[in-house]
């Protein structure tokens, strides 16, 4: 039986090599036996280049007063993307700013898993509060919301820049045990 370990350094999206390589290599055989040459065909993980990672299906930025606070306002990302490539990608962190409200950076305790051709909602309900929101005194100015999100594809990290509208919004209308996997220090 013959088996071949192929193994892959990988610090940035750049090095990753492009789909559909073959390598070829020859194995010698214990005590002289003579050498057996194979090329063997694989498929990495990453897409070709221009290949989109994840389609941003919607992003927003939604504005809403804490029930029985009449000074703060509560600033919630609401993301939905689905991912574009064969191979599963998590999301890892994710940073916005809102102008005059400020911003957030937070990573992810449990990334958010999405595999090919899955979607989902990034942030969701966690104990009666958005996932990635903040509160702030000062209102939000009159601009757009940016953003990025980062991706883990494959050992490589990938950053999707955001855009979206500032809303108003509404907190979540449950209120759940659920564990919230996004923290600016994780338990």
């Amino acid at each position: 039986m013959l088996i071949f370990y192929l193994y892959a350094v990988k610090t940035g999206r750049a090095d990753l090599p492009p789909q559909g390589r073959a390598i070829s290599g020859s194995v010698v055989g214990q005590s002289g036996a003579p050498a057996i040459s194979r090329s063997v065909a694989f498929t990495t993980g990453a897409p070709p280049a221009g290949t989109p990672i994840v389609l941003v299906n919607s992003f927003t930025v939604i504005e809403y007063r804490p029930p029985g606070d009449t000074v703060s306002r509560c600033y919630a990302p609401r993301l939905n993307i689905t991912n574009e490539v064969p191979v599963g990608i998590d999301a890892t962190q994710f940073t916005f700013d809102l102008p005059g409200a400020g911003g957030l950076t937070e990573g992810a305790c449990s990334p958010v898993h999405l595999d090919p051709g899955a979607s989902a909602d990034v942030f969701l309900e966690s104990m009666g509060n958005w996932e990635g929101a903040f509160w702030s005194a000062a209102r939000a100015s009159a601009g757009e919301a940016t953003g990025e999100l980062d991706l883990s594809i494959d050992g490589s990290v990938i950053a999707v820049d955001l855009r979206g509208a500032a809303v108003p919004g509404q907190p979540p209308v449950t209120n759940t045990d659920r564990q919230n996997d996004w923290y600016a220090y994780c338990p």
